[in-house]
C-alpha cells in the first residue's frame, strides 16, 4: 500500500510538471460516439449523446482549442434512431433510420457545425464521402436491387446529378489515430504487458490499447479488481517516467471500444461513459 501511495504522489508531481492540466467535460447523458474533424488544424469534435431512460438523443460540438462545448442540441427531424455520421465542410451529417427493425440508414440530414441548426434533410440517400474537388457530397441511393451514386449539394441538400462508382474509394486522409489493441494470447500482448509491469507492477491484464505521440506513449488497460472490470490510463515519457496514471472507469460491463483517440497531439479519453478528458501531449 505504501508503494502505491508513493507512486500516486509522484504521478501528481509529474502531471503538473510535464503535461498541461487536462480538461474535463461532463455531460448528463451517456456518450455514444465521437468523431474528430477531418482537418488536422481543426480541434473540433462531434459527440453523440443518448439518454436510455427517456430514449432521447442529442449531438454536441466540442472545441478543444477553446476548451468549451460550443453547443448541444436535438435538431428537428431527428429521433432515437438517428446516428452521427461525419463532418463535411460546414456540415455535421446525421443518418436517419426510417425502419428501426432494418439496420440500414435511409435518409441524410445536415446540421450546421456553427450552431447545430438543421440545414436540410434529404430522404432516400446515405452519405458515402465528401468530394471537395466537386464541391459536393457523394451519396448512395437504392434503386431496386442495385445502388446509384449521386452528387449532392452540401448547401441545399439537393441532388446535382449522377456520380461514377469509382468515387466511392476513400480519399485516404486519416483524421486521427485509433489505438492498437492487444488481447491475451495475441502476438505482442506478453511483450507489451511485460514492458508495462516494469513501470506499474504486475496486473491481471484483460486488454491493452496502445497509442503514441512522441515523446509520449499512452496505454489504456483493463483488468478485474474485486470481480469488477476497471479501465485505467497510463502515459509515460521517453524516459519511462509516469506522467499520468488515472482510473477512467469502474464497474464496467466489459472492454470498451474507441475510448481513447489521438489527434494532433491531443489525447481525448472517454471516462465513466459521460465524461471526456482532453490531455495535450506536448514535447518536453
Amino acid at each position: 500500500m505504501n508503494v502505491v501511495l508513493k507512486i500516486a504522489e509522484s504521478i501528481v508531481i509529474l502531471v503538473l510538471s510535464s503535461l498541461e492540466i487536462p480538461l474535463t467535460f461532463t455531460f448528463p447523458q451517456s456518450i455514444w460516439r465521437i468523431i474528430p474533424h477531418p482537418l488536422p488544424t481543426e480541434n473540433r469534435w462531434a459527440i453523440e449523446l443518448r439518454d436510455a431512460e427517456t430514449r432521447t438523443a442529442s449531438w454536441a460540438i466540442l472545441d478543444l482549442d477553446e476548451g468549451v462545448v460550443c453547443w448541444q442540441t436535438t435538431p428537428e427531424a431527428t429521433d432515437w434512431w438517428t446516428t452521427l455520421t461525419a463532418f463535411a465542410g460546414d456540415n455535421l451529417l446525421l443518418h436517419n433510420y426510417r425502419y428501426p427493425d432494418i439496420p440500414e440508414p435511409t435518409d441524410l440530414l445536415a446540421v450546421a457545425v456553427a450552431n447545430g441548426q438543421l440545414r436540410w434533410a434529404t430522404p432516400g440517400v446515405v452519405f458515402v464521402r465528401d468530394v471537395p474537388e466537386e464541391k459536393s457530397l457523394l451519396v448512395a441511393h437504392k434503386r431496386g436491387e442495385g445502388v446509384e451514386y449521386k452528387f449532392l449539394d452540401p448547401e441545399s441538400g439537393l441532388i446535382l446529378g449522377r456520380a461514377d462508382s469509382s468515387l466511392t474509394q476513400p480519399d485516404g486522409l486519416p483524421t486521427g489515430t485509433s489505438p492498437v489493441r492487444y488481447l491475451p494470447g495475441e502476438p505482442y500482448f506478453e511483450l507489451v504487458t511485460t514492458f508495462m509491469e516494469k513501470i506499474v507492477g504486475k496486473h491481471p491484464w484483460e486488454a491493452v490499447d496502445y497509442v503514441e505521440s512522441n515523446p509520449y506513449i499512452a496505454f489504456s488497460y483493463y483488468l478485474y479488481e474485486q470481480e469488477k472490470m476497471v479501465q485505467r490510463l497510463l502515459i509515460i515519457d521517453s524516459h519511462k517516467a509516469i506522467v499520468y496514471h488515472e482510473t477512467l472507469s469502474r464497474d464496467r460491463q466489459g472492454i470498451g471500444r474507441d475510448t481513447i483517440y489521438l489527434k494532433s497531439g491531443i489525447l481525448l479519453c472517454l471516462c465513466n461513459n459521460n465524461q471526456l478528458i482532453s490531455i495535450k501531449l506536448r514535447p518536453q
